[in-house]
Formats: structure tokens, sequence, C-alpha cells
């Protein structure tokens, strides 16, 4: 068995991976874990405003217009202007990573289940706190409510990339859970 941590697409694999093999995951860490959902386990959410135009972030990297894709797909994601905020590290995973996009925009895996995460038997830590995106507070919510053994680690920032911002903050969160700290360290908050 391993410590499996995963943070935003790799939340949702991390979470495939747990509820399909329990017995390969010892303990589980998700930060702002991003993916599909179905009904049962979270209410659905109106449908995004379609595009005014086909100039959208995946149409601008297919183009290879790279750039101004990634602007436009971190806005959409993290809030006006966080392509602006991001350091160079982020902008150069982002951009060594840009064509995946494409690929994950394609995804049409079996959405998680309330059953599914329910199933999940490895103690759980849930990052994230204040200031990040709505829909990955009600997805950390609703994963709170439904495993069996999670508890929540708070790290305040308005980004989806924390881990790579305030990389101390989010690995001592990350630590003390895998030490196996006690549970009123890992409900902190952390800012």
């Amino acid at each position: 068995p391993v410590d499996l941590v995963g943070h935003s697409r790799g939340g949702r694999l991390a979470l495939h991976v747990a509820a399909r093999a329990p017995h390969a995951v010892r303990r589980l860490a998700l930060y702002q874990p991003g993916g599909a959902y179905d009904a049962t386990f979270l209410p659905p959410a109106p449908p995004p405003p379609a595009p005014a135009s086909s100039d959208t972030p995946l149409a601008r990297i297919a183009a290879g217009d790279v750039e101004t894709g990634l602007r436009m797909f971190l806005d959409g994601v993290a809030g006006a202007g966080a392509w602006d905020k991001a350091d160079d590290l982020l902008k150069t995973i982002l951009r060594a990573n840009a064509r995946t996009l494409i690929a994950m925009s394609r995804d049409a895996s079996e959405p998680m289940t309330r059953a599914m995460a329910q199933s999940i038997r490895a103690p759980t830590l849930l990052i994230g706190g204040e200031g990040i995106p709505a829909g990955f507070v009600k997805v950390l919510d609703a994963l709170e409510s439904c495993l069996p053994d999670a508890r929540r680690a708070r790290i305040d920032s308005n980004s989806h990339f924390a881990n790579l911002e305030t990389p101390a903050v989010f690995n001592d969160a990350l630590e003390a859970f895998l030490s196996g700290a006690p549970a009123s360290r890992q409900n902190s908050s952390i800012a």
C-alpha cells in the first residue's frame, strides 16, 4: 500500500484509485481535487455559459497560441488576473503541459459517485481553504461529508497552486498527516 497524494486532476485520479483498489492505498491526501462528480455526490451546478465565440483557451492552445490560451485558462480557473500573478515556475509547468488540457477536455471517464467515495477506507486529508475557487470548496465539503475517515487542512490561498506558491506551508500540512500527527494539528488553519 502507498500514501497517495493528488492535486486537481491528479486528485480525481487518486480518488478513483482509492475507490477501485482500496487495498493499494494506505493514506490519501487531496488538494483541490477536480474532475467529474455525479448528482449523488454533488448537486449539479448550472452549466457554464457557452463561449460567445470559438475563441476558447483550448482553441488558442490547439492553434499554437499557447501563451494566450493558458492566460485564458488560468484566469478562468483561478480568477481574473491569475496568469499575471503566477510565478515563473507555475508558468513554466503550465507551458510544458499545455497540450494535455486538450486531451483532458475529451475525457469521458466515469464520474465519482457518493457510493464510490463512501467506499474509500483510507484516512484522507482534504487540503484547501479560503480564497480557492468555489467549485473546489464544494467538492472538499462533499468529500468531507461522505468519506468515513476525512480531515481538513486549511491553507488559505487565492490560488489553485498554493502547493507551488507556498510549498513549505503545503508540505508541513502534508507531512503532519503522513507522519500521523494528532488530528488537532491537522485540522488547524494554516495561513
